[in-house]
């Protein structure tokens, strides 16, 4: 049985996520992982008793990896995956690829150069309420979608940002509540919609802190070639960490899915709510050391493994994921310059 070698690279809050699914899956072991802060790579080796690694082109090299998971700070993504495809090393990264879409378009053109395989996390298209949406909508049950919106509204203080060296910046975070928090959420209702977005219309400004240069705030359109218009509000200074909503008006039904619960309203009275309750694999991998992060992160995983394995494709791959690196790309710059921006 094949048996890949993995190694983490960033040992920050996210990396548990991916770590806690590897050690559940039999094709990889998790040899080893990586962060510049001794402190945090010590803490992770010893909770995965691994050993740990202050330089992640030594950890590549010496562990003699088969795939590296990217936890990194937004502007590392690239430097760090241009690294491991020039070493022969598959990658799955966190979201999002990166910072910008050059910088995106330069990590699918090395990873396709050197013949790696390169993935990137949006764990949120997993859960059991949006797979069910997504065959509604391709089997044409629901008819034709009139119109959508989605809403983040989340609690991200000053104090929060204050704990970061990176976080609130352009040039490490690339933006704030639509490129960190909001672009689950806007990959989500574009995956779902499947359609060909033509511009998007946007004003993002910052309105509650003091210390941070990014946005907190964003509002606007996604306009798509087949007619369709998806309105979009993201805040980070609402008082908690409000479940993330997503609606479609179609034809035949109002579906919504808020947090992981779908519920579909249709225009007869047939009711229809579907909670997505983690299932035993999960269950096994640990807890999401925030509810937000939701259940899908091990369900993508596993499936990236599957890929590397030739037993089915992945979801998300770098061409996939570039849509909304181009999605958020045109929201940045619509708001910069006042106007819609062709996508």
């Amino acid at each position: 049985m094949t048996k890949f070698k993995a190694g983490i690279i960033g040992c920050g809050n996210i990396y548990e996520m991916h770590a806690n699914a590897l050690v559940t899956l039999d094709v990889v072991d998790l040899v080893a992982v990586c962060d510049i802060k001794e402190e945090k790579a010590k803490i992770a080796a010893e909770k995965y008793s691994v050993p740990f690694y202050l330089d992640y082109e030594e950890m590549i090299i010496r562990e003699k990896l088969d795939v590296v998971h990217i936890c990194l700070p937004h502007y590392l993504h690239e430097e760090a995956t241009l690294v491991a495809a020039k070493h022969g090393v598959h990658i799955l990264t966190e979201k999002p690829m990166s910072t910008t879409v050059e910088s995106a378009e330069r990590m699918i053109q090395q990873t396709e150069e050197h013949q790696v395989k390169f993935g990137v996390i949006f764990q949120n298209r997993y859960t059991n309420g949006a797979q069910l949406l997504k065959k509604m909508i391709e089997t044409g049950s629901l008819g034709k979608i009139l119109a959508g919106k989605c809403q983040v509204t989340w609690s991200r203080d000053d104090a929060y940002y204050s704990k970061s060296d990176w976080k609130g910046t352009w040039e490490k975070e690339g933006g704030g509540v639509i490129i960190d928090q909001a672009i689950h959420t806007l990959d989500l209702i574009n995956w779902l919609l499947n359609q060909t977005p033509e511009f998007v219309e946007a004003t993002v400004r910052n309105r509650a802190h003091e210390k941070i240069e990014v946005e907190d705030f964003a509002e606007g359109i996604i306009k798509y070639k087949e007619g369709t218009i998806i309105s979009f509000l993201a805040n980070n200074y609402y008082s908690y960490d409000a479940p993330v909503e997503v609606e479609f008006h179609t034809e035949e039904a109002v579906v919504r899915i808020t947090g992981a619960k779908l519920q579909v309203e249709y225009f007869d009275e047939r009711p229809m709510i579907i909670e997505d309750i983690p299932e035993g694999d999960y269950e096994a991998s640990g807890h999401a050391k925030k509810t937000y992060w939701g259940t899908g992160h091990v369900i993508q995983i596993r499936e990236f493994y599957d890929y590397l394995l030739g037993e089915k494709e992945f979801l998300v791959s770098g061409e996939e994921a570039l849509k909304i690196q181009k999605i958020v790309s045109g929201i940045y710059q619509s708001s910069k310059l006042n106007r819609p921006i062709n996508l």
